[in-house]
């Protein structure tokens, strides 16, 4: 399922990732899947093309949030750049929580990890790209295009498999230009005032305490050596 926006906000479903009018989301639910395998895993192999200088490095990085407020359990946002996206200028973007949902209920309760490897360039990208919608677009000017692929995966030791809830769905953005920055949410602001500003008000209450024993005490030994 792809959704197309056209303004800034956080999408409905978990894990509400936040996108712009210069992004679209991609649903990939895998759902009641057979193999000849007992202990099965899905993923995908994943493609980007890239008209950014064919010189350039894409990386793919883990960045820590503060908050999971809008992902409650993950407090990780995984971000796929073109390198001049890197730099804040134009490029691309894909965005994605490293969280997968095994239930149509998308709760922290019925969910699994992803996992993430390394990017590489394919040997021979237009054999790669030989019958997909993109070689019909483009053709062999995919040649002096930046093609990389990487691999995810779907599951973590201990989740019982696919075979276990037969469902697995994954959210990615893919977008134009920089990720939009995460702002924290008033519930988050409040915590992070209470957490600092109430310790900071009993160490200086305190110390204004402490303070003013000591200049009474000295008021009173001066008052006695009269």
């Amino acid at each position: 399922e792809m959704s197309v926006y056209g303004g800034e906000d956080h999408g409905e479903a978990l894990p509400h990732l936040l996108h712009s009018s210069n992004a679209s989301q991609l649903d990939l639910t895998v759902e009641k899947m057979t193999t000849q395998y007992t202990n099965s895993r899905f993923g995908l192999h994943l493609v980007t093309v890239s008209s950014d200088s064919t010189n350039g490095t894409v990386t793919v990085r883990p960045r820590k949030t503060l908050d999971d407020d809008h992902a409650p359990g993950v407090f990780t946002m995984v971000e796929m750049l073109t390198p001049l996206a890197q730099t804040g200028q134009c490029g691309g973007y894909l965005q994605w929580r490293p969280v997968v949902y095994t239930s149509p209920d998308r709760d922290m309760t019925s969910s699994t990890e992803t996992v993430e490897y390394a990017v590489a360039a394919p040997a021979e990208p237009l054999r790669t790209l030989n019958h997909t919608l993109l070689y019909s677009l483009l053709g062999n000017r995919l040649d002096e295009m930046l093609v990389v692929a990487t691999n995810i995966t779907f599951g973590e030791a201990g989740d019982g498999f696919f075979r276990k809830n037969q469902y697995a769905t994954w959210t990615v953005l893919v977008g134009y230009g920089h990720p939009p920055e995460e702002q924290f949410s008033m519930l988050v602001t409040l915590v992070l005032l209470l957490g600092i500003g109430l310790p900071a008000i009993v160490i200086l209450t305190g110390t204004v305490c402490i303070v003013l024993r000591r200049l009474q005490r000295n008021k009173d030994d001066l008052f006695l050596s009269r």
